[in-house]
């Protein structure tokens, strides 16, 4: 046998992929990630099918601070075929994956949604203020609680990440791509191939792994959502329709308790989302001693220009509530006499709230009191 072939045969059968790797950035997250793929998915690429190992050896894998907001992760094919990772997700899947181990050791569904209407006022670009504590200090759990469940978050987060990575690399194996200017449902498709083998690779190799991980993705996305259509800012895309194209099949399979409930509430939410209901939901949570409820509760009632009431309850979440950014809101509804006292009064106290919510780093304070004027035909 010529020694031309035998080393041709050699090349073909050995683990091509082994040029997949993760480039080195300034990103946060880009060290987590690298350890992920080292650890995880390099071992495991000789066992893969040889047209697999073939079209994954060219990829490089980089996170990157530059994609847009509405992109968890993006491939690119062609001769430098590549995934590219948004930084800016992975540290607000990290924080939901906190706030969800501490809603579960809490029974606590409800906190997610209260620690991310702190994290998206935070990393707004409007905000100048303190950096946010993390979920776990910011629901004030003790030292001794934080170390056990810090390790429980650590191995969630590596679930969530470990879908992100294997779907891309989906995309790549089962040459899965497509524009921005590709139809609804050819994208579906695709989406449903890069899937299927990020799916078949988990429960080949990744059995251990907890099977919540993409729900995290999900279940933040709609964190992000909610909050954008409750405070009317358009900082961020609004993903609906990805939110719910992406829970139902996974829930559909929950076999796990912990999945399930998960599920549970997460459909409950979107429920209540789409059909109105959200009134008397934080109702009903401020009826059961949720004071935070009091400050999504009253910008529903500012959209639909019951002032007084919607003032009163911006008032409540702040002096109870601990919610910072109602400060503006209760500056704008004294300028307006929708709190008493009267004029001249209400407008010392509007200044003193305006200047509050200005040390709380809301630099849009008086542009923002300004637009509600606008928006509601207030002059």
């Amino acid at each position: 046998m010529k020694l031309s072939y035998i080393l041709f045969l050699a090349a073909l059968l050995s683990p091509v992929a082994s040029g997949l790797e993760v480039i080195d950035s300034d990103a946060k997250h880009s060290k987590l990630v690298t350890e992920l793929v080292v650890k995880k998915i390099l071992p495991i690429l000789n066992k893969l099918e040889i047209s697999d190992q073939a079209a994954l050896a060219p990829v490089k894998i980089k996170v990157v601070t530059n994609l847009i907001a509405s992109d968890i992760a993006l491939s690119i094919d062609g001769e430098l075929p590549r995934v590219l990772i948004s930084n800016q997700f992975i540290e607000g899947l990290d924080a939901y994956a906190e706030a969800y181990t501490v809603a579960v050791h809490k029974s606590s569904p409800n906190f997610p949604e209260h620690y991310f209407h702190q994290y998206f006022w935070h990393t707004h670009p409007d905000y100048s203020g303190i950096a946010l504590d993390s979920p776990m200090n910011f629901s004030e759990l003790p030292p001794s609680q934080q170390e056990i469940l810090l390790k429980r978050k650590e191995k969630l987060l590596e679930s969530a990440l470990m879908d992100i990575v294997l779907h891309e690399l989906g995309h790549h194996a089962e040459n899965a791509f497509y524009s921005y200017r590709t139809s609804y449902f050819v994208k579906k498709d695709m989406e449903l191939l890069a899937d299927e083998w990020a799916l078949n690779v988990r429960d080949d190799f990744f059995a251990e792994l907890d099977p919540i991980g993409r729900l995290l993705s999900i279940a933040y996305v709609f964190e992000r959502d909610r909050w954008s259509m409750l405070s009317g800012d358009v900082n961020y895309p609004r993903m609906i329709t990805w939110i719910a194209d992406n829970a139902d099949p996974v829930c559909e399979d929950a076999v796990e308790d912990h999945v399930r409930k998960f599920c549970e509430q997460l459909q409950n939410d979107l429920s209540i989302y789409f059909s109105g209901k959200a009134e008397q939901a934080y109702r009903d949570r401020i009826e059961q001693g949720d004071e935070y409820a009091s400050f999504p509760l009253a910008q529903i009632l500012l959209k639909k220009s019951r002032y007084h009431l919607a003032c009163s309850y911006f008032k409540e979440s702040h002096d109870s509530g601990n919610v910072k950014r109602a400060a503006v809101y209760v500056a704008w509804c004294y300028l307006n006499g929708f709190l008493k006292p009267s004029p001249p009064d209400a407008q010392i106290l509007a200044l003193t709230k305006s200047r509050a919510a200005m040390m709380y780093g809301y630099t849009d304070t008086t542009r923002y009191i300004e637009s509600l004027n606008q928006n509601y035909r207030i002059q």
